[in-house]
């Protein structure tokens, strides 16, 4: 959908995530997520033990809903 289809040979074709990768010279979208959670997850591991974030990361308690 980013690009739009690709008319090859008379017939229109969708565009994969591949062919986007090599039109586009962008970093992985998932390994900046993956490298943003790390990053966030070191901030978290040095933070005060009783500040929020850390409390909910090291116990966060509770069950799971149904369904």
């Amino acid at each position: 959908m980013i690009c739009g289809p690709t008319c090859k040979g008379g017939q229109w074709q969708k565009r994969y995530s591949s062919e986007l990768e090599e039109l586009y010279i962008e970093p992985n979208i998932v390994n900046v997520m993956r490298s943003s959670r790390l990053r966030w997850v070191g901030h978290v591991v040095r933070m005060d033990e009783d500040e929020l974030p850390k409390k909910i990361w090291t116990n966060p308690g509770g069950q799971r809903g149904l369904g």
